[in-house]
């Protein structure tokens, strides 16, 4: 807390709201609690990304041409490792019904979440930090 961009965040999430994804499915990319560095996430149709509660996954998620992908969890989804112009948070392209909810993402090199001629999206308890690098 001292010092440039330092700030404390507090943030109340529904307890529980994941207990019911089931983390053996092979359509389901898990990451739980701890530190990953993933680089840039491909979800394919009918993937699902779950970064649990007290994961931080370094990286970033891209989706194209693709129908039924979820972002979901209370952990965190940090940019903070990629450079300026390396790319969004979150980039969706010719994607058909998409759930993004419940994650934060930490300092976005470029736009946040990116959605372009894609429909039927739900956005739902997302947190945003740091969107100080030109955002």
């Amino acid at each position: 807390m001292d010092g440039y961009h330092r700030a404390l965040h507090l943030f109340v999430n529904p307890s529980d709201s994941y207990a019911d994804v089931n983390k053996e499915d092979p359509n389901v990319i898990y990451y739980g609690p701890g530190e990953y560095d993933c680089g840039r996430i491909e979800l394919k149709s009918n993937q699902t990304l779950f970064i649990d509660k007290g994961a931080v996954v370094y990286g970033c998620v891209h989706s194209d041409n693709t129908s039924n992908v979820k972002i979901i969890g209370n952990g965190i989804l940090d940019c903070s490792k990629m450079v300026r112009s390396q790319g969004q948070a979150i980039a969706m392209n010719y994607v058909t019904g998409a759930e993004i909810s419940g994650i934060t993402i930490n300092d976005p090199a470029e736009w946040s979440i990116r959605i372009a001629d894609s429909d039927q999206f739900l956005f739902d308890n997302v947190k945003i930090i740091g969107a100080w690098r030109y955002n």
